[in-house]
């Protein structure tokens, strides 16, 4: 419920779910840029929450270490939410419904950390078995002669210096 709700942007206006779409774009953005509270455009395009528990740093420069870091850093961030954890958790404690879901499953309740956490663990939940995932753990007859030429470029070229991870 929480990756669908504007209530984290400034201006109740976006979701997390605005430019990570499952649907039309694969769990990323399908504009070349995304766009945040109150119109204001990033500088680079969202990337995929699918499978994004796997990676060995978060966000297109590595910032984040974590996904609980990447949630922290995009509701104080002007160009996605711009807001803050005060502003986020005293909109939501007005819902009774997440208030009650929060205090089930966090015996803190609602903090920046459980706010935090919930969504992290629903993005690690997000997670797409695949036939290259099975060729990757050993199966030779995953993916097929064609995909395998595409892959030994794709080391070749260096395009795994950046895109990596489990």
């Amino acid at each position: 419920r929480l990756f669908g709700d504007v209530r984290m942007a400034k201006n109740n206006d976006v979701s997390c779910a605005s430019c990570h779409n499952f649907t039309l774009s694969g769990g990323a953005d399908a504009r070349i840029v995304p766009v945040g509270t109150g119109g204001e455009k990033h500088v680079i395009q969202s990337p995929t929450v699918l499978n994004s528990d796997l990676n060995i740093a978060q966000l297109w420069d590595g910032a984040a270490v974590s996904l609980e870091a990447v949630v922290g850093r995009v509701v104080k961030s002007p160009r996605v939410f711009g807001s803050s954890w005060d502003v986020v958790l005293g909109k939501f404690q007005k819902d009774e419904a997440i208030k009650a879901a929060f205090l089930a499953s966090y015996k803190e309740g609602m903090t920046d950390k459980t706010f935090s956490d919930a969504l992290a663990t629903f993005m690690r939940s997000l997670n797409t078995p695949a036939r290259f995932d099975r060729y990757l753990r050993g199966d030779p007859n995953a993916i097929s002669t064609e995909e395998k030429r595409g892959y030994e470029k794709f080391k070749t070229y260096g395009c795994a210096a950046c895109h990596q991870g489990m």
